[in-house]
C-alpha cells in the first residue's frame, strides 16, 4: 500500500494503522504537526544558526509585505504565489491526535532541521 520505507513513512503508516485500530478514531482525520507556529523568518535564523555550512545561503533579513506585494503586481511569479498568504496566520492543533492516538510529536526545531537534512540529502538544495 506505502512506497516510502523511510522513517517519516514507517510513523505515517503507525498512525494510520492505530487510527483504524481505536474506536474513538473511526473515520476521524488527524494533523500531524509539531508544536506551534514558527515564521520563515524564525525558520531561516533557526537552520542558519544549527547548519552554518547551509546557512550562508540562507537570508534572515526581514523584507516588508509590501515590497513583496509590490514585485508580485510588477509580474514576479514568486512573489504573485506567495503575496495572497502574507498576514495569514494558520493556526492549528494536534491536541486531537495527542489525546485520542497518544500521538507524541516531534519538537518544531527537530522537524526543521529533519527538512533541511532531507532537502540537501535529495538534493532539492545544495
Amino acid at each position: 500500500m506505502y512506497k516510502n520505507n523511510n522513517a517519516t513513512g514507517t510513523r505515517h503508516r503507525w498512525h494510520r494503522i492505530r487510527s483504524k485500530s481505536l474506536y474513538q478514531a473511526n473515520g476521524e482525520r488527524f494533523l500531524a504537526l509539531a508544536g506551534g507556529t514558527m515564521s520563515l523568518l524564525q525558520i531561516a535564523q533557526y537552520i542558519k544558526n544549527k547548519m552554518p555550512a547551509v546557512g550562508v545561503k540562507i537570508s534572515t533579513k526581514p523584507l516588508a509585505d509590501w515590497k513583496v506585494k509590490l514585485a508580485a503586481l510588477l509580474g514576479n511569479q514568486k512573489a504573485k504565489a506567495i503575496a495572497p498568504l502574507l498576514g495569514v496566520n494558520r493556526n492549528a492543533s494536534n491536541q486531537k491526535a495527542i489525546k485520542v492516538l497518544g500521538w507524541a510529536p516531534r519538537s518544531n526545531e527537530t522537524a526543521v532541521l529533519a527538512a533541511a537534512e532531507s532537502l540537501i540529502k535529495y538534493s532539492a538544495i545544495q
